[in-house]
């Protein structure tokens, strides 16, 4: 059973980039690849990452390097060419779910089909496996007592 592994620091440590560079990706930095990306831009950003559109992850990149809480205009340029693009992509993705949902990308897929496993054994009529009361991630369906 896993209980929630929620990250209230959402920093990906970068040491690719240098010593102590990590990927932080804040509510600004949010409404900036919003206005950058469109409207869609949650899905076009999981979906950049998956098949490297490095325009996509170039811009994820430049909102989201800090260093000593101040944000870095770090390029791909800058990377030089030691780093793949499925190591970039995997700590942009990290960087993203944990500003989203505070966990890491894995860690929020597992959290998903988790809760698909709970919905399906709920329609089905079968009692969920078992979880941990600090796994939920929404509101309680319980009515608090002494309330109509």
């Amino acid at each position: 059973m896993m209980t929630d592994t929620r990250d209230p620091s959402r920093r990906v440590q970068f040491p690719e980039a240098g010593e102590g560079v990590y990927l932080l990706l804040r509510n600004s930095g949010c409404r900036t690849l919003q206005n950058e990306i469109g409207v869609d831009w949650f899905m076009a950003i999981e979906k950049a990452c998956h098949f490297y559109n490095i325009e996509v992850m170039e811009k994820m990149l430049v909102v989201m390097a800090h260093k000593d809480e101040k944000r870095l205009k770090l390029t791909l340029d800058d990377l030089g060419d030691d780093i793949t693009m499925q190591l970039l992509s995997e700590k942009l993705m990290d960087g993203f779910a944990l500003a989203i949902h505070g966990r890491t990308y894995s860690e929020q897929m597992e959290w998903l089909a988790r809760r698909s496993e709970e919905l399906e054994a709920a329609a089905e009529g079968e009692d969920p496996p078992p979880t941990s009361p600090v796994d939920s991630s929404g509101a309680s369906d319980v009515t608090p007592t002494g309330q109509d």
